[in-house]
């Protein structure tokens, strides 16, 4: 249910409130949209159940991947994220925590932090942010499909969890923005 809450919310606000280049905004609510109707729509594929906007997803991502280049260091970055995420999935089977914190907003924190502390520029944060979850997430349900445990890839929760991972990196590129323009006005 979150994850309609939140999406609504997202088409609202660019709707209303986004100013960007009006071919971005549409693109960006034509996704939202047709993430909102294809999450219902599941396929198998070689015995994974993957949702439609999680194939679209992966689609954008790869372009955006070929259609920029990364370093050394990013391609590092990007691989210990995948794998921190893949881990902390594994530490949260075993540990009792997720009965009084979910699961996802630990792992999302710690993703961000670790996104925040490696990358300076926004969208950059915002890539490696999705990137990570997304090859995190295939990563994760082939290892536990190795285990013969089912894992779907492309649930609400995962949509709710990045959703609120761009938010959350969005608000620190604001706070981070607005508190240096702070002290630049007490220096002079």
């Amino acid at each position: 249910m979150m994850f309609y809450w939140l999406s609504w919310f997202l088409i609202i606000y660019l709707f209303f409130f986004y100013r960007a280049k009006q071919s971005v905004k549409q693109l960006l609510i034509v996704c939202l949209l047709l993430n909102i109707i294809l999450l219902r729509y599941e396929v198998t594929i070689i015995q994974f159940t993957i949702s439609f906007p999680f194939i679209l997803g992966s689609l954008l991502l790869f372009l955006l991947i070929g259609s920029r280049s990364f370093s050394i260091k990013s391609g590092f970055t990007l691989w210990c994220l995948v794998l921190s995420y893949v881990g902390l999935h594994y530490i949260f089977i075993a540990s009792p925590i997720w009965l009084i914190v979910n699961s996802q907003l630990l792992i999302g924190g710690s993703l961000i932090i670790m996104v925040v502390f490696t990358n300076r520029e926004f969208w950059d944060q915002v890539l490696c942010f999705l990137i990570a979850s997304w090859l995190g997430e295939a990563l994760l349900a082939y290892n536990l499909q190795i285990l013969n445990w089912q894992h779907p890839l492309g649930s609400n929760f995962f949509y709710s969890y990045i959703y609120l991972g761009i938010a959350i990196l969005y608000l620190i590129n604001y706070a981070t923005k607005k508190g240096g323009q702070k002290l630049v006005r007490m220096n002079l």
